[in-house]
């Protein structure tokens, strides 16, 4: 047998190679890892996750790294290791258990599988020991070794009933688009956070398609622009303002994390993604920030852009120093560089503040209250680049060394509107650039892929890839004004259509060239980006436009209806796909209009 770390050292992942020094016996994802445990007759376990992810961090510390662990793992078990930022595909379909199981996903996500790639249960993080009344992997493997071996019959049971109920039979009949938008609009005001803004309570995220939605209501109800008026267009500011001003918000070194911990948005999970800041630039842009936009905008291109023109997927949540260490600030430190005047005001607009009786504390992070003078705001801008420089001599959290296709189009999307609109040419620049790593580095046999690192494109592309990036190159094509961005995305699109669209059904998030899963995971509801269906629908719509063809529009259509939700489903996941409903009906209410539509050559 290959020695355990061998298996890894030759992946590309940042994620596989860090757990490649493990006294387990991983796998990649391949078919050798399963029929090793066909071999065996064991079950298969498996675990997903991505590189800056915190608490896969601490299941690697903690329980990837206990010797009991580890050996009823080499005995009982195949244990395989994704990358989901490489397989999301994979890692979607055995989540679909986990939430059917438990109510609700995340990473890191355990699954145990049977050899022929079925789950029979599934979870997210596990302690190595149990604790606080959380069960430990030493527990739980021992206990599915020992139902193994003497009532093999339950796991197989539970198996058939968890693949029920993840992947149920598809429901007859597809509820009315417009009764669905008003049932989702209705959702959204009943469970918004009329103080502090957002979606529900602790931990928040920022949750955009959500507020793409909102925004695409607010539209609806006033396309005058008058839409702050509308409750849908209240609950879309009160949130985007309470971000832009809450330690979601990087003040200092700019962009956003992943989501804040607590209900005030002001104390976050110290993660920044390329996909979060990508979609929040657009979103901000679209409310009237235009400062929050290109706040977003330069730190994707200070801290994740790369030598190629790509842009890195994110910035790790730890930190070697402690939880935060990077970002958070003191009195004492602010007063040191400011000095000692402009140090304590800063500190009183920032919320710099000594807890009572802490002084000399680890340091808190900024936030800012609401309706600042414009002189306070002036001196904030003023005196930024000097908190820069003291924040820029710390070690910073290492930024994880791989790209995906969806975030890179997404930031493609991001820098090419907002360039395009504020007038900022650098910003299309870069756009083009990153489309150029895209088409040079990201492509294989005229295949997209969907991630790359160490100098190599891994895994074919998902839907949402395809669709994303199809997206980015027709509004590429508008700021750039070449021909060949929009050639390319007509390109795209036409494949995305052959690959993922079957002729009866909803799109597949994993293409037909793809056939390692049991089953193919439809692509109909949001992640943290709006599903791959939307963004299918989005770009036939911007097709259209930039072609004039009805079948553009006929295509999204069909779409639309294989994929809306039956009655009485849960609405949230569907939010991209309503808002790209609603930009449907409005290019076809204006082709209406058009007595006599021209269509242009593709």
């Amino acid at each position: 047998m290959q020695p355990a770390a061998s298996r890894l050292l030759g992946e590309s992942s940042p994620y596989l190679l860090a757990h490649a020094a493990q006294p387990i016996p991983w796998y990649p994802w391949c078919d050798e890892a399963f029929e090793e445990a066909a071999r065996r007759d064991v079950p298969v376990f498996l675990s997903s996750g991505y590189a800056s992810c915190h608490w896969c961090h601490r299941m690697a510390e903690e329980a990837f790294s206990d010797p009991i662990v580890a050996e009823l793992l080499g005995a009982h078990f195949v244990s395989v290791k994704v990358d989901r930022e490489q397989r999301p595909d994979v890692d979607a379909y055995y989540m679909r258990s986990c939430v059917a199981l438990s109510g609700e996903g995340g990473w890191p996500l355990t699954a145990l599988l049977l050899p022929d790639r079925r789950p029979f249960f599934a979870g997210t993080y596990f302690p190595a020991r149990t604790q606080d009344g959380r069960t430990g992997l030493r527990a739980l493997l021992s206990r599915v070794a020992q139902l193994w071996q003497t009532d093999r019959a339950r796991i197989l049971t539970w198996a058939d009933e968890l693949s029920g109920a993840a992947f149920p039979a598809q429901a007859q009949g597809r509820a009315d688009a417009q009764s669905l938008c008003g049932a989702l609009e209705e959702e959204l005001l009943a469970s918004q956070d009329r103080h502090a803004g957002g979606i529900g309570r602790a931990p928040k995220f920022p949750n955009v398609p959500a507020l793409r939605f909102l925004m695409a209501r607010e539209q609806e109800a006033c396309p005058d622009g008058n839409g702050r008026q509308t409750p849908a267009g209240q609950m879309l500011h009160r949130a985007a303002e309470a971000m832009a001003r809450g330690g979601i918000h990087d003040l200092v070194g700019g962009g956003f994390f992943r989501y804040a911990a607590d209900a005030m948005w002001r104390a976050p999970h110290f993660e920044k993604m390329l996909v979060d800041n990508a979609q929040l630039a657009l979103l901000f842009l679209r409310c009237g920030m235009p400062d929050e936009a290109l706040d977003a905008a330069d730190y994707m291109l200070d801290a994740l852009r790369f030598k190629e023109g790509g842009l890195y997927s994110s910035q790790d949540a730890d930190d070697p120093r402690g939880e935060g260490a990077y970002y958070l600030l003191t009195p004492e430190q602010v007063e040191e560089a400011l000095g000692p005047q402009d140090g304590a005001r800063c500190c009183a607009l920032l919320h710099i503040l000594h807890a009572p009786g802490a002084r000399g504390a680890r340091g808190v992070l900024p936030y800012l209250d609401a309706g600042l003078r414009e002189a306070d705001e002036a001196f904030l801008r003023a005196v930024r680049p000097r908190l820069r420089e003291l924040r820029a001599r710390r070690p910073a959290p290492r930024v994880v060394p791989q790209a995906t296709l969806t975030a890179n189009a997404l930031a493609i999307l991001a820098f090419s509107t907002l360039g395009r609109q504020l007038g900022e040419s650098h910003l299309v620049q870069a756009a083009a650039q990153a489309a150029r790593f895209v088409g040079e580095y990201m492509v294989k046999g005229g295949r997209l892929y969907g991630a790359w690192s160490a100098g190599e494109a891994r895994s074919p592309a998902t839907l949402d890839g395809y669709a994303a990036y199809a997206l980015a190159l027709f509004s590429l094509s508008e700021a750039d004004r070449h021909a060949s961005w929009r050639k390319s995305a007509l390109r795209a699109l036409d494949d995305a259509l052959r690959l993922f669209v079957p002729p009866e059904g909803p799109p597949a998030l994993t293409g037909e060239d793809v056939r390692d899963l049991p089953v193919r995971v439809s692509a109909v509801t949001d992640d943290s980006a709006p599903s791959g269906a939307a963004l299918l629908v989005e770009a036939l719509v911007q097709a259209h436009r930039f072609t004039g063809n009805p079948e553009r529009l006929s295509q999204a259509r069909r779409i639309v209806g294989a994929s809306l939700p039956a009655p009485g489903t849960a609405l949230l996941p569907f939010a991209g796909l309503l808002t790209a409903q609603m930009a449907l009906e409005h290019a076809e209410r204006e082709r209406g209009k058009d007595a006599c539509p021209a269509q242009r050559s593709e």
